[in-house]
Order: structure tokens, then C-alpha cells, then sequence
């Protein structure tokens, strides 16, 4: 695993979500100390059920049954940091890097620290001050 990786799996795995927001077409997965963006392609699956990011308005509003789901582990695959969060309840989210020239997804915590899947294969790490 990577360093980015690792720093991803330490921030995500335990936290449960609280809400989802949109940032335009983006939605933006809310949990107690951090908030995942994902500007890529993304898909939700769930016992019986699958969202994804080119599903109509109304079944993506869907999102929302994953709030109180906890992650139970989380991995960014390489080379493309493709993100995949295992939640409780067999909900699973994945977040495919499709541009690469744009970032893929972004983590933000609380006090500051950012997490940049992208663009393409590149990421970074910007540290809470």
C-alpha cells in the first residue's frame, strides 16, 4: 500500500457516514471528521440495489441510505487511485478515476488535511497545520 493509500485507509476506515451532499454534479459523502468529493465516475452498490453516477437525479438522491452505514475497510488501487469503501450492511462505493487531467476524488478532514486523488496517476497530501 502506499502512503497516500495508507493516510486514506487511517482517515476513512471507522467513520460513519452522516449525510451526502452534492457539489454540483459531484456528491460529497459527509462523516464525523472528513468529507469525500468525488468528481469521477462512481457507483454504489447495495444489497438488491446499484447507483451510479449516470443514473437518473431521482435514484442517485438514493445516496442517502448509506448514512449511518460505518467503513469497514477502504483501499485507493493503483496506478489510478481507483477508491473502493466497504461499508457494514454490504453497501460497497467506488469511485473510478476517468480523466486524467482532473482529479478524481479528494478527502478533506476537519482540521485541515487534504487528500488529491489525480490528476492521472498523481496524488497528493496537504497536512492540517
Amino acid at each position: 500500500m502506499t502512503e497516500f493509500g495508507a493516510r486514506m485507509r487511517d482517515l476513512l476506515v471507522d467513520q460513519v457516514c452522516e449525510g451526502v451532499d452534492w457539489e454540483g454534479a459531484s456528491p460529497a459523502f459527509v462523516f464525523a471528521d472528513v468529507t469525500l468529493v468525488t468528481a469521477c465516475a462512481w457507483r454504489v452498490d447495495g444489497p438488491a440495489v446499484m447507483y451510479g453516477s449516470g443514473a437518473d437525479p431521482v435514484a442517485a438522491q438514493d445516496l442517502t441510505q448509506l448514512v449511518g452505514h460505518r467503513i469497514v475497510d477502504a483501499s485507493a488501487a493503483t496506478p489510478w487511485h481507483d477508491l473502493e469503501l466497504e461499508f457494514d450492511g454490504g453497501w460497497t462505493l467506488r469511485a473510478f478515476s476517468d480523466a486524467p487531467d482532473w482529479e478524481s476524488w479528494r478527502l478533506t478532514s476537519d482540521e485541515g488535511e487534504l487528500l488529491v486523488a489525480g490528476p492521472g496517476s498523481s496524488w497528493s497530501h496537504f497536512p492540517a497545520h
